[in-house]
Formats: C-alpha cells, structure tokens, sequence
C-alpha cells in the first residue's frame, strides 16, 4: 500500500495516511465476507465497506486499539509535551 507522509493540524505527530484504501461493495463482501476478514487480520489490510446507507471502514482489531492508543496519548497538551521531552531525552541518549 502506497502511503504520503501527512502531519494532522495541531498535533505534532507524523501520521502515515494511505493513498489507496480498496474499496469493496457492500454486496461483494457479502458473497465471501470470510476472504476479507481474513485479509484485515492476516495482513493488516483496512478497507471501506460501501453500502446505500453511506461508507464504513473495517480494520484490524489490534489496528483499531492502536488507533484508540494514539488518539489518548495526544488528547491532551501535557500528554503531547511528555511524549516530545522522552522521545527528545530519547535521541539525546542514542
């Protein structure tokens, strides 16, 4: 998967955000919803889920948890300001 290098607006954080993401209809992923989520879990591949009532987005378990990790860690100023001083004590020690 091709991906951009791209900084959120207000978080110092790199974040790396896909330029492709399959989209698969939603009657597709009904006719063998097994071969796709086996795909999510095996090789980590996210996709959107298309369907009349609007898209969604199916990923990984551990993925997801990753995602909820990220978000609280820099929910907040102090928190952001704890990861940039160990990750900065961090480099200085290499």
């Amino acid at each position: 998967m091709k991906t951009q290098r791209t900084q959120y607006t207000g978080n110092p954080y790199i974040c790396y955000e896909p330029l492709y993401m399959k989209t698969v209809a939603f009657s597709e992923f009904n006719k063998n919803p097994d071969k796709f989520l086996n795909a999510l879990n095996k090789h980590k591949k996210s996709f959107i889920l298309s369907r009349p009532e609007g898209k969604v987005v199916l990923l990984d378990f551990n993925e997801y948890n990753a995602l909820q990790e990220t978000l609280y860690l820099t929910s907040t100023f102090a928190n952001q300001r704890r990861l940039e001083d160990s990750l900065a004590e961090m480099k200085g020690n290499l």
